[in-house]
C-alpha cells in the first residue's frame, strides 16, 4: 500500500551491518516498549548490552525465543542469555507452539522492523540479510497486536524459577554458549 517503510539490506559485501545499526537504533531510541521475536537468539555485546540498558532505564522490554527449536546448538546457545536478560528486567517469553520463526522488532508504537536476519552474529554480519523498517503506525499497530496475540500462547520466565533449572541445562547452556560468535 501506501505505508512508509525503507528496505535496509546488509551481507559480507556491505561497507557496514546496516541492519545491526538498525536494529540496535531501534532498540536505543525506545521509550515505553519494545517487542522482539526472533528464532534464533545469540546477540552480540552491543545488541545484548542495548536490550538491557532500555530495561534498566524503565523500558518494558519483551523478547519472544521458541520454546522448542530445530538445532540442539542454537537452542542451548539462545537460553545461555535468558538469565543475564531476567537480571536486567527484560521480559523472556517461551512460545509453547512449536518454533515461531518471526523476526520483528516493534517500538513504541511508531516503528517495527520484519525481515529474514536473526538476532544472531552470523546474521547480522555475515549473511545476505534484508528487513523492513516500517514507520506507518496502523502497519506497526498490525505487527503489535500479533505480537501481543503470540504471548498468549507463551509461558513467561521468571527469575526465580530460571534460577531453579536443571544444573545439566545450565551445563548445555555454557557450553553451547562457547560457539556464539560462529553460529
Amino acid at each position: 500500500g501506501d505505508a512508509m517503510a525503507h528496505v535496509v539490506a546488509s551481507g559480507p559485501d556491505s561497507y557496514c551491518n546496516s541492519i545491526h545499526q538498525a536494529y540496535v537504533a531501534l532498540v536505543n531510541m525506545a521509550e515505553e516498549y519494545v517487542y522482539i521475536s526472533t528464532p534464533y537468539f545469540m546477540p552480540g555485546d552491543v545488541m545484548l548490552n542495548a536490550l538491557k540498558s532500555a530495561a534498566m532505564s524503565g523500558v518494558d522490554v519483551r523478547l519472544m525465543l521458541p520454546a522448542k527449536s530445530d538445532t540442539f546448538i542454537t537452542y542451548w546457545c539462545s537460553r545461555s542469555f535468558v538469565e543475564e536478560l531476567l537480571n536486567a528486567h527484560v521480559k523472556v517469553f517461551f512460545f509453547k507452539p512449536g518454533i515461531n520463526h518471526s523476526k520483528v522488532i516493534s517500538v513504541d508504537g511508531k516503528l517495527a522492523a520484519v525481515g529474514s536476519a536473526n538476532m544472531d552474529l552470523r546474521s547480522l554480519e555475515q549473511n545476505f540479510e534484508v528487513s523492513m523498517i516500517i514507520y506507518d503506525k496502523q502497519v506497526v499497530q498490525v505487527i503489535e497486536q500479533d505480537f501481543i496475540d503470540d504471548l498468549t500462547l507463551c509461558s513467561e520466565i521468571s527469575l526465580e524459577n530460571w534460577s531453579s533449572r536443571k544444573r545439566m541445562d545450565q551445563v548445555k547452556e555454557s557450553f553451547c554458549r562457547l560457539f556464539t560468535p560462529i553460529l
